[in-house]
């Protein structure tokens, strides 16, 4: 049984924002449950485990998902909270390479060490004599939440660029963004290749995360019929689209993201601005504080280590001959709250051991050579969501395309410390050539 100390949490720091903590928080632990419920495995008639996704496929799931989708509302917390940070950055004099650089290491470093340790457990659960469609299973069921990882790595690593952007041209970019979702959509129903939605990973969640830098600045509408006039005219939107064919599955609707999924960050991002006073005064509650300021510094911890904690659970069940009820059966139901309970109690210990990894700078840096500043932070970031997007494309399977995973985030690593490696002295910076807007118009060490 876990014991939690009432010991008084430290101060807030000021540029924190509770109600921000609090939804990342609560998205968090609402991810962590619903993944633990579509979990299935059970005992098959020959003895042998069968698993399966469970609650997929049900009728009572699909309005379930229009509750339960939150990473809309990760991304807008996101972009709340990456636009302060790259404003107090600004202001301390730091630049766009310290921004990035430390993007890089802050989910590219946890996801490493992950990938290692789920690589060699699945290589050895296979040498063991793991059936293979369960290796391919466990395989597959641990990769699955490094999507988000690699998308907001890609996401947030643009901050310099995007927050200008909406400084300047706020409008202009939120109308470029929709109209290219939409533009992607129709391209991929035009032509019958379902493929080309994919494109929209990058459309959807770039334009979802700038509603966060709205939410921060506060420069929508006004009034009360204002703040609900949006999410309304969202909703109503979601609906003529679901009227018209697309799915009313939300998570349906992630896989490629889509028109669907940019009008509910939408409406998620009206319904967030209409409650925020309530939220700030929840999240002011001493209890509420605490519960924020121990998910914030393990966040990403949980959310990589969470699956792998049950596919664990799943095989050493398994092996000690646990009872595993048929899935949906009363017994499988009755068993989902000490499920949940379980997998609590593993999983948040875990992330008190592993959470300084989201700190720790590995010593790797990039001889010095005569690439610029944009080349390595295009080259760390970019070779962060490739290595990232391999294993969960193919799976940990197959040690080759573990250990070529993360061959690409220890390069990721290095280019970012390489970044922000002191400068030799007397070397004179070129001059930024026009056009290239990751430096021009950004506020700079020497300037704002």
């Amino acid at each position: 049984m876990t014991v939690i100390t009432t010991k008084p949490s430290p101060p807030r720091a000021s540029h924190r924002d509770g109600a921000i903590d609090l939804l990342r928080g609560a998205s968090l632990i609402a991810v962590v449950t619903l993944h633990s419920l579509m979990v299935g495995a059970e005992i098959a008639a020959n003895g042998e485990l069968r698993t399966s996704v469970a609650l997929v496929g049900e009728s009572f799931f699909v309005p379930i998902t229009w509750v339960t989708q939150m990473m809309p509302l990760f991304f807008i917390a996101g972009g709340f909270a990456s636009l302060s940070q790259w404003r107090r950055m600004r202001e301390r004099g730091e630049g766009w390479r310290a921004y990035v650089a430390g993007r890089s290491r802050r989910l590219v470093v946890p996801a490493a060490v992950m990938i290692a340790v789920v690589g060699v457990a699945i290589t050895f659960a296979g040498e063991l004599g793991l059936a293979p469609e369960l290796v391919a299973e466990a395989s597959l069921r641990a990769g699955q939440p490094l999507w988000f990882l690699a998308v907001y790595l890609g996401v947030t690593a643009l901050v310099p660029v995007t927050s200008w952007l909406h400084e300047h041209h706020r409008a202009a970019t939120l109308v470029a963004l929709a109209g290219a979702v939409v533009a992607i959509d129709a391209l991929a129903a035009a032509t019958g290749m379902p493929g080309i939605g994919y494109a929209n990973l990058a459309f959807v969640w770039l334009f979802v995360h700038q509603l966060g830098y709205l939410l921060l600045d506060g420069r929508v509408g006004s009034g009360v019929r204002g703040s609900v006039a949006l999410p309304v005219a969202a909703l109503i939107g979601v609906l003529l689209c679901v009227a018209t064919g697309s799915s009313a599955d939300m998570y349906e609707n992630l896989n490629p993201p889509n028109v669907v999924l940019a009008l509910y960050g939408v409406m998620s991002f009206g319904l967030v601005r209409l409650g925020k006073p309530w939220l700030d005064r929840v999240a002011a509650r001493p209890g509420v504080t605490r519960v924020s300021d121990a998910l914030g510094p393990r966040s990403m911890t949980i959310y990589l280590w969470h699956m792998p904690v049950m596919l664990t659970l799943v095989g050493v069940g398994f092996a000690l001959g646990a009872p595993m009820p048929g899935v949906h059966s009363l017994a499988w139901w009755l068993t989902r709250l000490p499920w949940l309970a379980l997998v609590a109690l593993l999983v948040f210990p875990l992330s008190t051991r592993l959470a300084p990894l989201e700190r720790w700078t590995p010593r790797l840096a990039l001889p010095a050579s005569r690439l610029g500043d944009r080349a390595l932070a295009t080259l760390s970031v970019t070779a962060g969501i490739v290595g990232i997007g391999t294993v969960l494309v193919l799976g940990f399977a197959q040690p080759v395309v573990v250990v070529a995973a993360l061959g690409l985030l220890a390069l990721s690593i290095a280019g970012a410390n390489r970044l922000t490696s002191p400068k030799p002295a007397g070397r004179v910076q070129p001059a930024p050539q026009p056009g290239e807007l990751w430096m021009r118009g950004f506020p700079q060490r020497d300037g704002r």
